[in-house]
């Protein structure tokens, strides 16, 4: 039996609840969870402490408000950065979560038989919303003749959303996003290209990382866990994944999943 945490805070302004993040999170005792694979609990609490600490910077400043005082300029911009740092941690903590979840040595996987071109159609209706208010034009192939076959619907279906989520967002407005699904042989390919942002040279080496950012990525909000659990859930099928990039002219990933 594994050791269980529950991370749990609630945001309080004038009494009221405004907030709350919530992570459950299962610790691994075994030296494996130290390896590239997997997360470590310290590592998670280190990368909530910023955002948390930025929290309660915000709402001690709230808290020289005086009763009746009139919410100005620079008190909107601090809730609105208080709202802001809670959404990123609630991100992080959720990807956290999955990446726990999706780990190599932890995770268990549940076989059957699913139609993946399905799951591409479900993660781009999640996405068109996003993509819509940047005017990302995206696009959708799959082979007519790809059929199901069996692979974990959850796990693949958060792996897919990781690829197509940040193709949207590391997109500029009026850029575009395609989805490419074929059967190659004994295996699967889907190619998610974008006309994005790109990732430099110097950083290719580290995207598979815990936690990492590029260098090129400005504000745009993340945890830096979507490619590491990309990663262990197409290791997870006996798959592979491929990434090319070239900074300020997009990206081409394509994940390779054997058809058994």
């Amino acid at each position: 039996m594994n050791p269980e945490l529950l991370i749990s805070f609630s945001i309080f302004f004038s009494g009221i609840v405004i907030g709350c993040v919530i992570a459950y999170l299962s610790i691994r005792k075994d030296a494996k969870d130290r390896g590239d694979s997997n997360l470590t609990i310290e590592a998670i609490i280190h990368e909530l402490r910023t955002p948390l600490t930025g929290i309660n910077w915000i709402f001690n400043s709230l808290l020289d408000l005086k009763h009746g005082d009139v919410i100005n300029d620079d008190i909107e911009t601090l809730i609105k950065e208080g709202v802001k740092k809670i959404s990123n941690a609630i991100v992080l903590s959720n990807d956290a979560l999955a990446a726990l979840n999706t780990s190599i040595d932890y995770a268990s996987y549940k076989f059957e038989k699913n139609d993946l071109v399905k799951v591409i159609n479900k993660v781009i209706d999640e996405n068109s919303l996003g993509a819509r208010e940047k005017s990302i034009h995206v696009t959708f192939e799959a082979d007519k003749e790809f059929q199901p076959f069996a692979f974990d619907g959850i796990k693949m279906t958060l792996a897919v959303r990781n690829l197509v989520s940040n193709a949207v967002k590391y997109t500029p407005a009026g850029g575009s996003v395609s989805v490419v699904a074929r059967r190659n042989g004994r295996q699967a390919e889907v190619v998610v290209s974008d006309t994005g942002i790109g990732i430099p040279q110097a950083d290719m080496g580290k995207i598979f990382g815990k936690f990492f950012r590029a260098k090129n990525i400005g504000d745009v909000s993340g945890s830096g866990l979507g490619l590491f659990i990309v990663r262990n859930i197409i290791s997870g099928h006996g798959g592979r994944i491929d990434i090319q990039s070239n900074e300020g002219h997009g990206t081409k990933v394509t994940i390779f999943i054997p058809i058994k």
